[in-house]
């Protein structure tokens, strides 16, 4: 799978998606200018772009997000650049079909009302409280410099708050009857319950990812020798290193 990826250099760079204090479509762009890549891959889904990726990706949307303004940027002082997806194909319309997007935020609703009501035993108020502070941390670097959200710390923080969404909180859920009684419809019709649907959005954090990965890979494999910048919210950066480093040594 990975024959020729040794030949190419892959950067995967942890990235806000909207303006912060330090970091937007210009820092970005100013980024991408130190680094000259030769193909950047945006964590957007394909049905965003118009072309194939052999010819060369362009955005169908006018976007407010920092990573397609740079991008764009990017490629009009250097049209030789090529651009294109890397993110699970149809994502939102994979959730819905699944009862993610229709019961997500109603879940994290009732989570939150029962550890206000101090309605949760202790050691499932301890797992909230501690998810709690480690989303507050790490979504305090949404305002930090570009330097302060691409190291090993953060992406060791990232790791652990997603450890804890994916497999804590799900522990809760799974212990409270409130999220059995509750239900979600998912695009084909079915009703499943909200702790049926928290489980789908957990699976789906480790699906989605390892595809991100298998994606950059293979896009690496096609285009052996090319400097290739991967953007990605700075969740994501653990994820896909690690993925990406157990299948090829040639990640930075």
């Amino acid at each position: 799978m990975v024959a020729n990826a040794q030949t190419s250099n892959v950067t995967i760079i942890g990235t806000v998606h909207y303006p912060s204090k330090q970091f937007d479509a210009d820092t970005l762009l100013s980024i991408l200018e130190k680094i000259k890549p030769d193909i950047i891959l945006l964590e957007l889904d394909s049905g965003l772009f118009n072309k194939t990726f052999d010819a060369q990706y362009s955005l169908m949307y006018a976007s407010k997000e920092n990573e397609p303004i740079a991008v764009s940027r990017y490629i009009a002082l250097h049209p030789a650049t090529k651009a294109g997806p890397f993110d699970f194909e149809n994502r939102d319309t994979y959730r819905r079909s699944l009862g993610i997007k229709q019961a997500q935020t109603q879940i994290e609703k009732l989570l939150d009302s029962l550890y206000i009501h101090k309605q949760l035993n202790k050691r499932q108020t301890k797992i909230v409280k501690e998810y709690y502070g480690l989303t507050e941390d790490l979504n305090s670097y949404v305002n930090a410099s570009a330097k302060s959200f691409n190291n090993v710390n953060t992406d060791n923080l990232a790791r652990r708050r997603q450890h804890y969404q994916h497999r804590e909180i799900k522990k809760v859920i799974d212990q409270r009857n409130e999220f059995i009684q509750r239900f979600a419809t998912t695009s084909s019709g079915v009703t499943i319950s909200w702790r049926e649907a928290y489980k789908n959005l957990s699976d789906f954090w480790d699906l989605r990812n390892k595809t991100m990965a298998q994606n950059i890979i293979r896009i690496a494999n096609k285009y052996p020798g090319k400097k290739i910048v991967v953007l990605t919210g700075f969740f994501h950066r653990y994820y896909l290193l690690g993925e990406t480093k157990q299948q090829a040594k040639h990640i930075n």
